[in-house]
């Protein structure tokens, strides 16, 4: 048997690929538009056409007591009738014409007609297309995350934004009862920062983590902080060495780590990913005829905690050992003290670089989940870090880190946002 009602979808307008319009922190406007389109095989009288947009963010992970722990959160949520017998009656008792809804365009003016106990909108047999239009306002496009989806283990976390179309009509003939159709249709909601864009391509945004504990000293240099997809980051070890002859360092390892925090049911869960782990076994060597060198260097209590990216991350975990952090190619500032002694150390230089999820699938990377843009939310956070890790023979692991800033955009999406913004590039001197 044939359907009344077929092919119900939610569809760009004509000439356009997306339904979303503009560029989330990139354009000056922003809003969900296109059109519900369905075909009606005979004449249908239809309670309403509903459509809804809507922003959901939620959690679920396994809890340290093995309880499964869910969230969710609404971010976004607007409504709208396409097809609403009620407006179009007042309308045509006003002598306005319009028999469609609150959707925004043309819609066609259907006639009205009495069945169910109440009003409905009479459409002929064809195809029909009904235009819609949800503008985001300019505070919502601020707050709102971009979609994100993490399936990690037992734990997930998922931002969808989708439109969701209800139809509720009779079918042809006298005793036919009321018959309902959905569709929905996921809407990807990204996001970028331009000051942090424009930040990681015209200035220096390298970072340094020089300093000293009671069992090592150390100086290492990354030459950006604020990267994108396929772009290197060349970490260099200027030296690594164990003042604790009981205790060698014995081999150091860098990565790129992305911190997901979910919280639900009032406990936090952080996952921890690595976007990249280059092989160092080759990339770091151990010189045993290096110098003293001529200063050991402790970091000043005020510069313990390096400024936050704009775009999410933070300072040094509390658990970190002593180490300071100068972007912009600073050096680290502290207390002098006396020369430290010769010894072994560690130097070299190592290329880290996020590839995009599906290609380093294929590549058999070690990425075991997709790179995130940073974010925040009531229930998630995701941030990123710099991580050097150096083990000691006989002693716990030597943990350095540094917040830094992902942009979940390849070159030409970063070249595209600087050459569409505002941005004019300084005059030379």
């Amino acid at each position: 048997m044939v359907a009344a009602l077929e092919d119900l979808a939610i569809e760009p307008s004509p000439g356009s690929t997306t339904l979303l319009h503009g560029f989330p922190g990139v354009t000056p406007s922003v809003a969900f538009s296109g059109m519900v389109t369905f075909t009606a095989r005979r004449q249908l009288s239809f309670r309403s056409l509903k459509l809804r947009l809507s922003g959901t963010a939620t959690v679920s992970f396994v809890s340290s007591a093995d309880a499964r722990c869910r969230d969710s959160a609404s971010l976004l949520e607007r409504n709208v009738a396409l097809l609403d017998p009620a407006s179009a009656s007042a309308a045509a008792a006003a002598g306005i014409g319009g028999g469609g809804g609150g959707g925004s365009g043309k819609a066609p003016a259907y006639p009205t007609a009495k069945r169910g106990g109440g009003s409905v909108l009479v459409l002929p047999e064809g195809r029909h297309e009904l235009p819609f239009r949800f503008d985001v306002a300019a505070e919502d496009v601020v707050r709102l995350p971009p979609s994100l989806a993490l399936d990690f283990e037992k734990d997930e976390l998922r931002v969808v934004y989708s439109l969701s179309a209800v139809a509720e009509y009779f079918p042809p003939g006298p005793l036919a009862s009321a018959k309902t159709a959905e569709v929905s249709e996921d809407v990807d909601f990204p996001r970028i920062s331009v000051p942090d864009v424009i930040r990681g391509h015209t200035m220096d945004t390298s970072l340094l983590l020089a300093g000293a504990s009671d069992s090592a000293d150390w100086r290492v240099r990354a030459d950006r902080s604020v990267f994108g997809l396929s772009q290197p980051v060349t970490v260099t070890v200027d030296h690594v060495r164990s003042l604790r002859k009981e205790n060698p360092a014995t081999s150091v390892h860098v990565a790129l780590r992305q911190d997901v925090t979910l919280r639900a049911a009032g406990l936090t869960k952080v996952l921890r990913v690595y976007l990249s782990r280059p092989d160092c076994a080759r990339a770091f060597v151990l010189d045993s005829g290096c110098q003293p060198s001529s200063t050991r260097v402790l970091p000043s209590p005020a510069a313990l905690v390096p400024p936050a990216p704009s775009g999410g991350g933070g300072s040094p975990s509390r658990g970190s050992p002593l180490a300071v952090a100068a972007e912009g190619g600073g050096a680290a500032r502290g207390r002098s003290l006396s020369p430290s002694p010769p010894g072994p150390r560690w130097t070299g230089r190592v290329v880290a670089t996020v590839e995009p999820w599906r290609a380093a699938r294929r590549q058999q990377d070690t990425l075991a989940a997709p790179g995130l843009p940073a974010a925040t939310g009531a229930l998630f956070e995701v941030r990123h870090v710099l991580e050097v890790i150096v083990t000691m023979r006989g002693a716990p692991p030597l943990k350095l880190e540094h917040a830094v800033l992902f942009l979940d955009a390849d070159a030409d999406t970063r070249d595209w946002v600087v050459r569409n913004s505002n941005y004019v590039p300084p005059s030379p001197v």
